[in-house]
């Protein structure tokens, strides 16, 4: 539970898409803005790779062509589509998933 006053919370907040939503210091959101900035960024690959196994959303070569083809497991320091043909060149974090909320 918070330890500010209802009536402070309620002041420091503001309105937003018919919700009140607690108002965030610049701090906040820039902490908040550069975690989303890291996970909806290219990371090359070979040059960096996914701290743990997992799906991932990833950019593959085929041949000469460059294509953003999808989701791709990496596991044991390894893609899953990654082949004599095709090759993962890049990849990213993928977006949490879509949850309702009342007002949907």
């Amino acid at each position: 539970m918070s330890k500010i006053p209802l009536s402070e919370r309620v002041l420091a907040s503001k309105k937003w898409r018919g919700a009140w939503v607690p108002a965030m210091s610049q701090e906040a959101i820039s902490s908040e803005v550069a975690k989303l900035e890291a996970q909806t960024a290219w990371h090359p690959f070979p040059e960096e790779k996914p701290e743990r196994d997992g799906t991932y959303w990833v950019s593959v070569r085929y041949g000469e062509k460059i294509k953003a083809e999808g989701e791709d497991v990496y596991c044991d320091g390894k893609w899953e589509s990654d082949d004599t043909v095709v090759h993962v060149i890049a990849w990213m974090h993928l977006p949490e998933p879509y949850e309702a909320t009342d007002a949907d």
